[in-house]
C-alpha cells in the first residue's frame, strides 16, 4: 500500500527565510511548479505522533520529475487529475500540468502501528497572527491511487507546538480515484495570536484490510484572513525614570498595544527588549545627562513620552581637605565637588567612610583605618568618581631616643629627638610646653627646649599620623634665675610675645551681644625658674571702651614655680569687630619686657530684618537612622550668613554645619522625646538674629519590642500610648461611679 506525506510550512516573520508571508487577505498553493522543484517555504516531515510532527526530509536530488522509480520510498510528484497507477509512465506523469504532492510508502513504513518511522502529515505552520482575524481554511483531499488497504486521514490545528491537536474533519480512502473538496471556518480561534499555530493533515491510525496500500495527496491548499490595522502604541508609565548615565538600568515600560516594540531612550536604542501587550522591559543605553525622550516603535505606529526618562549626572569630586590623616583612621574630611547629594557610600581605598553630612557640592566624611595612599570614591545613584591616590594614611610617630636629654630650667637646650615617622611634626612639647625651632625628618627633630619648672618632664611629638609621648624623657635642672611665662588660663597654652590672636582660641572672645553682657579671660604668669620674679605692671596699652582690665596687687612677688593671675572682659558697645594690647612689665632678663598680649572680639547686634525661612519643629527624627538634612535660612540682613546653636542641645549624633546645615544620624543611645534649641545666624554686618527650634527624636519601630503602628512613625509611642490608656481608663471609671450614684438614688 502507498503512504503519502506533505509539509507545507506558512511563515510570516520575513527574517526566517524560505517562508510565506502572511500579507494582504490570503495565500493558495497548488503545487503544480513541483516538477522543477519544492515551492519556498515548503518541506516534507514523517514521522508524526498525536503531538509531535516528526522530522524533516528534504529529497535529494533536488525535486524534479518525482515518480515511482527514482525516489522510492520517498515523496513523489503526482498528476492529480489522473492519478497513478503501477504501470504508469515516467513521461505520463511529466505530461501531467495539474499537480498535487504526495508520498509513496512501502512495507512497515509509515504504518501508525509499526516500527518507526511513523505515519506522515501535511504540515502548516504560522509563526503569529497579530493584526489579522477571521481565518478560514479550504484544500482538496485526494484518491490518487486505489488499492485494497484504507487509511482514514484527520484535519486538525493546535495553538502552540506541544500541545494536543483539535480535529475539525476526517477523509476516509473512497475506494475511487477523484478529488474531495474540505473547508473550514476557525471564527476568532486563531486571531491575533502571539504564538506558532500549526494545522496539519494527518494519518495517526493504522491502515485496514490486507494487500498493497493507496496514495493520497492533497492540492489547491487556500488559506483567507481578514488584515486589520494594528493599533498604535500608548506609553502610560517608565519605571524607574531616573539612572546614570553610563546606562545599564533595567527599566519597565507600561502602556498598550506593546507587542513586538523596538525602544529608544532619547534616540539610542534599547537593549534586552523583551515586549508584550501591555509592558516592555529593557535595558537603558548610554545617554547625556539630563531628561530623554522614552520612544516605542510597533507596526501599529509609533509613541513617545517626552522627557520620560532622566539621565542622572554622575558625581565629580573637585577637592579632597585635608588630604592626608593618622593610619588609625577619625581625620574628618571634606569633599567638595558636583551631583554628591544622596552619595550612598564614600570609600577610602577599600574601606568605608562614615557619611556625617551630605549636600549637592559637599559630603563631609569621617576617614576609616587604613595605610599608604588611597583612591577615594564617591558613589550616587547616578554613578562612581574616584580620586587616585586621593587621601594618605600617615603611620604614627614613634619616639625612640633623645639626645641631650638634660638642660637649664630657663630653656634654650639644643635637642635631637630619633624614631621614626618624625616627618612634618606639627608640635613638640617638653612637660605640655612647646620646643621652638623645629626641624623634622622621618629618622630626627631638631629643636630648642623651652623654660620649664626643674624636674623630669614628658617629650611628645604630634605628626599628622598621631602623637607619640616618651615618658620622663627630659630633666630640667635649676639655673639660679626667674623664668617668666604667660599661659592661656591655668593650664592653657604657653604665649609667646606679640602672638596673633587665632580666631576661634582662647584669646578671641568670639561675637559677643551689645546687650549681652559681659565675658571674661583669665591669664597666668608663671614662674618656671628657681628664684623670685617680679611683676610690675600689667596695663592696657592699646584698647577700646570694649575691654577692661582687672591686674590687682602690683608689683607682685612670685616665687619659683609659682603664678600670678589677671583678667581682660570684653563687654562691646556698638557691633563690630575691636582688638586690645595688653603689656606687662617683669624682672626676667632672659624675656621681653613688656611682654606684649594680644586678644580680641565682636559685637553683635540682634535685627528683625533677619527672617528665618525655616520652619519650626523639624522634621522628626528616629533611633539609629540617618537624618534627611535640614538647610536652615534666612532673608535679610547681609549675606553670607554663619550659623550655630546659640543655646539647647541637639539630639546626640546631629551636628549643626557654619552654613547652616543640620545633618547626621541620630544616635541610637539618644534620648527619645522633644529636644529644643535655638540657631542663631550671623550675618556679615554683625547683625545676627536667633529662632527656637523643636526637633522630636521617636524610637526606631525596627529595633526591639515589634508592635503595629503604622504611618509615618511605626512601631508604638510608648508614653503617649500609656498615657491615653490611663485617660480612658480613668474616664472609664468615672462613668462606672456615677452611674451607680444614680441608681443608688432611683
Amino acid at each position: 500500500m502507498f503512504r503519502l506525506a506533505l509539509l507545507a510550512t506558512l511563515l510570516l516573520a520575513p527574517a526566517l527565510g524560505a517562508q510565506i508571508v502572511l500579507s494582504g487577505t490570503g495565500y493558495t498553493q497548488n503545487f503544480n511548479s513541483l516538477g522543477s522543484g519544492m515551492p519556498a517555504g515548503i518541506t516534507c516531515r514523517t514521522p508524526i505522533t498525536a503531538t509531535d510532527n516528526g522530522f524533516s526530509i528534504v529529497p535529494s536530488p533536488t525535486p524534479k520529475e518525482w515518480h515511482n522509480a527514482s525516489l522510492q520510498g520517498n515523496f513523489y510528484n503526482f498528476a492529480s487529475a489522473t492519478g497513478m497507477t503501477g504501470g504508469e509512465s515516467v513521461g505520463v506523469q511529466n505530461a501531467a500540468l495539474d499537480r498535487s504532492l504526495g508520498i509513496r510508502q512501502s512495507g512497515s513504513y509509515g504504518d501508525a502501528s509499526s516500527s518507526p518511522p511513523s505515519p506522515p502529515c501535511f504540515l502548516f505552520t504560522i509563526s503569529s497572527t497579530p493584526g489579522f482575524t477571521s481565518f478560514a481554511m479550504s484544500l482538496d483531499l485526494m484518491m490518487l491511487s486505489v488499492q485494497p488497504r484504507s487509511t482514514t486521514w484527520t484535519i486538525e490545528y493546535r495553538i502552540g507546538t506541544t500541545g494536543a491537536f483539535t480535529v475539525v474533519g476526517t477523509y476516509n480512502d473512497p475506494g475511487a480515484f477523484g478529488t474531495t473538496p474540505f473547508s473550514f471556518n476557525f471564527g476568532s480561534a486563531l486571531d491575533n495570536v502571539n504564538g506558532t499555530i500549526e494545522i496539519r493533515v494527518a494519518a495517526l491510525s493504522p491502515s485496514t484490510g490486507s494487500g498493497t496500500r493507496d496514495s493520497f495527496g492533497i492540492d489547491n491548499f487556500a488559506l483567507t484572513w481578514s488584515a486589520a490595522a494594528t493599533p498604535p502604541p500608548t506609553i502610560t508609565g517608565v519605571a524607574p525614570n531616573t539612572g546614570p548615565a553610563a546606562g545599564g538600568t533595567n527599566v519597565t515600560i507600561t502602556g498598550t498595544n506593546l507587542t513586538g516594540a523596538s525602544v529608544t531612550f532619547g534616540g539610542a536604542a534599547a537593549t534586552g527588549v523583551s515586549a508584550s501587550a501591555t509592558s516592555i522591559t529593557c535595558t537603558t543605553p548610554a545617554g547625556s545627562a539630563g531628561a530623554a525622550d522614552v520612544a516605542v516603535t510597533t507596526a501599529g505606529g509609533s509613541a513617545t513620552l517626552t522627557g520620560g526618562y532622566t539621565y542622572g549626572a554622575g558625581p565629580t569630586i573637585n577637592t579632597i581637605a585635608p588630604q592626608q590623616g593618622p593610619a588609625s583612621g577619625g581625620t574628618i574630611v571634606t569633599i567638595d565637588g558636583a551631583n554628591l547629594g544622596s552619595a550612598t557610600s564614600v570609600l577610602f581605598g577599600a574601606n568605608a567612610a562614615t557619611i556625617t553630612a551630605n549636600t549637592a557640592n559637599q559630603i563631609v566624611c569621617m576617614a576609616p583605618a587604613g595605610s599608604g595612599a588611597v583612591s577615594v570614591s564617591v558613589t550616587t545613584a547616578n554613578g562612581t568618581d574616584s580620586v587616585s591616590g586621593g587621601f594618605i594614611y600617615i603611620p604614627a610617630p614613634v619616639v625612640q631616643l633623645v639626645t641631650a636629654g638634660t638642660g637649664p630650667d630657663t630653656g634654650g637646650t639644643n635637642v635631637t629627638i630619633t624614631g621614626q615617622n618624625l616627618a612634618n611634626a606639627s608640635s613638640v612639647t617638653f612637660g605640655g610646653s612647646a620646643a621652638t625651632s623645629v626641624v623634622a625628618s622621618a629618622g630626627s627633630i631638631t629643636c630648642t627646649t623651652p623654660s620649664h619648672i626643674a624636674g623630669t618632664v614628658d617629650i611628645s611629638v604630634t605628626t599628622p599620623g598621631g602623637s607619640h609621648t616618651l615618658t620622663g624623657g627630659f630633666i630640667y635642672t635649676v639655673s639660679g634665675a626667674p623664668i617668666f611665662s604667660l599661659m592661656e588660663g591655668a593650664s592653657g597654652a604657653q604665649l609667646a610675645d606679640g602672638a596673633p590672636v587665632s580666631t576661634g582660641g582662647y584669646r578671641d572672645f568670639g561675637s559677643l551681644n551689645v546687650t549681652g553682657g559681659t565675658l571674661s579671660r583669665t591669664f597666668v604668669v608663671q614662674n618656671n625658674g628657681s628664684a623670685s620674679l617680679t611683676v610690675n605692671t600689667v596695663v592696657l596699652a592699646v584698647a577700646s571702651t570694649d575691654y577692661t582690665l582687672n591686674a590687682t596687687g602690683l608689683p607682685a612677688a612670685v616665687s619659683a614655680g609659682g603664678t600670678y593671675s589677671f583678667s581682660v572682659a570684653f563687654d562691646p558697645a556698638t557691633a563690630g569687630a575691636t582688638s586690645a594690647v595688653i603689656e606687662i612689665t617683669h624682672t626676667d632678663a632672659g624675656r621681653p619686657s613688656p611682654f606684649t598680649l594680644n586678644v580680641a572680639g565682636i559685637g553683635i547686634a540682634q535685627s528683625v530684618a533677619l527672617v528665618f525661612a525655616t520652619a519650626s519643629p523639624l522634621a522628626d527624627g528616629v533611633l539609629g537612622v540617618n537624618y534627611a538634612p535640614v538647610q536652615m535660612s534666612v532673608s535679610g540682613g547681609t549675606a553670607p550668613y554663619n550659623y550655630a546653636i546659640a543655646s539647647g542641645t541637639l539630639p546626640a549624633g546631629l551636628t549643626l554645619g557654619s552654613n547652616g546645615l543640620l545633618a547626621g544620624t541620630v544616635s541610637a543611645a539618644a534620648a527619645t522625646g522633644p529636644y529644643t534649641f535655638t540657631v542663631r545666624a550671623l550675618d556679615s554686618a554683625n547683625a545676627f538674629n536667633d529662632k527656637a527650634f523643636t526637633l522630636t527624636v521617636r524610637s526606631n519601630p525596627t529595633v526591639g519590642g515589634g508592635g503595629g503602628g503604622g504611618g509615618s512613625g511605626g512601631g508604638c509611642n510608648t508614653g503617649e500610648d500609656r498615657a491615653w490608656i490611663l485617660a480612658a481608663l480613668a474616664a472609664l471609671c468615672c462613668v462606672v461611679a456615677l452611674r451607680r450614684k444614680i441608681a443608688g438614688l432611683l
